[in-house]
């Protein structure tokens, strides 16, 4: 509970859009339109907001890091089929989750730090807890792999919502000329493990820890769409999902929270060594994953 107000109001257009905003005229006045738009449809869920804020001295810190946090509320959050009163209350479940799994300690560090080490995985990578900082309507953390120089490689973001469930709104990896060759170092220092797939075993581990419900966002709903690779064409996550074993139910796919092993027996002998050194890894997660942050 706090003890002072953190926010007195909710940032206007000026403080959004002007003050911390786009410099180009003609998209700054778009922007300005919008935002005023999604206020008259956001005006009864604003205040409780700035009520939650008030009363979490952490979370409203995120918050004051980069106020355009609040377009979460107005615009979109996690899945587009949210109404303005659901965005609120996901909002409001997943930092209350948060605290509850991870204290409010570990939350504090987070929150100043950006990141907390979950597993090192190797020499070079780590597995992380971040504040997600790509886009807040995607969620407000994500896991990343990171390397020695605190790259962050690759980010999933996701959010809690109600009834002990852990969605997964998105996962982006490396981009640029050089993102094909970071992916197959990758994928080669991770004992053949592809950096997606990685990010849903760990995600796998932190539901099991955290006795939650695994479960992925639909393509259709993803709240922000982008292109992928050289050919332009949108990720399929539907496939994706499916390629985890998934199964879509009540608007969701659902993942299994345990990780999967082939029989060594059954592996082709020249790959066995590096099944076996994945393995390694795999317990190594099970391991450490929830030690740093679990109360």
């Amino acid at each position: 509970m706090s003890n002072q107000i953190n926010f007195s109001h909710f940032p206007t257009a000026i403080e959004i859009h002007i003050q911390n905003g786009d410099h180009r005229w003609l998209k700054r006045s778009r922007d300005i339109s919008r935002y005023f738009m999604a206020r008259v449809q956001c005006r009864g869920y604003s205040q409780p907001l700035l009520d939650f804020l008030n009363n979490n001295d952490v979370w409203a810190t995120l918050f004051k890091q980069n106020i355009h946090r609040f377009n979460a509320l107005l615009f979109k959050y996690a899945d587009k089929r949210f109404s303005p009163k659901q965005r609120l209350e996901a909002i409001c479940q997943n930092f209350d989750e948060m605290q509850l799994q991870i204290g409010q300690q570990n939350c504090q560090k987070l929150v100043s730090s950006g990141t907390i080490k979950l597993v090192q995985l190797t020499d070079e990578f780590s597995l992380n807890l971040d504040i997600y900082n790509i886009d807040p309507f995607e969620g407000f953390f994500s896991l990343s792999l990171v390397d020695s120089e605190n790259h962050h490689l690759y980010n999933a973001s996701f959010t809690f919502l109600n009834e002990n469930k852990l969605l997964i709104t998105c996962i982006q990896g490396p981009k640029g000329a050089d993102a094909q060759n970071i992916v197959k170092n990758l994928t080669k220092k991770l004992h053949g493990m592809r950096p997606m797939y990685l990010l849903v075993e760990a995600f796998r581990l932190l539901a099991q820890g955290m006795n939650q419900e695994l479960v992925g966002i639909p393509l259709e709903y993803q709240v922000k769409k982008r292109w992928y690779g050289a050919q332009k064409v949108y990720f399929d996550y539907n496939a994706f999902w499916k390629e985890n074993e998934a199964t879509l139910a009540n608007g969701y796919w659902h993942l299994s929270s345990q990780i999967e092993r082939r029989d060594l027996n059954e592996v082709a002998t020249k790959k066995r060594s590096m099944y076996r050194k994945r393995y390694i890894m795999f317990d190594l997660m099970e391991a450490e994953i929830m030690k740093e942050i679990k109360v």
